[in-house]
């Protein structure tokens, strides 16, 4: 009986340096996210949260997994979050560089349950997956 299933390909020289710079700037950028002084939010279309930094945890108490399957509206007061779909969704439509809520005091919602005023700031940009929203939140407390 002979064994079908195809060897492994191994990597060519030319492939190993551009793989391991690759992993570098990965690092690299994670690092320079997770440094960050202000929780960093990226968001897709859909509002699903695809990248959190460690002052996102800290401030909403999530976990970096726990933040992988959560709605940028699960971070949202429930009074708020019909209206906040409406306005992720003129956002999308009319994106623009500019603080969330002029002018008005914006809520964010804890896992605990606890509601922070915060600052937002928003700001679109292409990515090989889609376009993305990434959302720079401060806590005003």
């Amino acid at each position: 009986m002979t064994d079908d299933t195809p060897a492994a390909v191994p990597m060519t020289t030319l492939e190993t340096p551009r793989l391991e710079a690759l992993m570098d700037r990965l690092e690299m950028d994670s690092g320079i996210v997770d440094m960050m002084g202000d929780a960093i939010l990226v968001v897709n279309d859909d509002g699903l949260i695809v990248r959190s930094n460690a002052q996102a945890t800290a401030l909403f108490g999530y976990r970096p997994e726990e933040f992988a399957v959560l709605h940028v509206e699960d971070l949202v007061p429930m009074a708020a979050r019909d209206a906040h779909v409406a306005h992720r969704l003129g956002y999308q439509a009319a994106p623009s560089r500019h603080r969330m809520g002029a002018g008005r005091v914006l809520m964010g919602l804890r896992r605990d349950g606890q509601e922070v005023e915060v600052e937002i700031m928003l700001n679109r940009f292409r990515a090989r997956g889609g376009i993305l929203t990434v959302a720079v939140v401060r806590s005003t407390h």
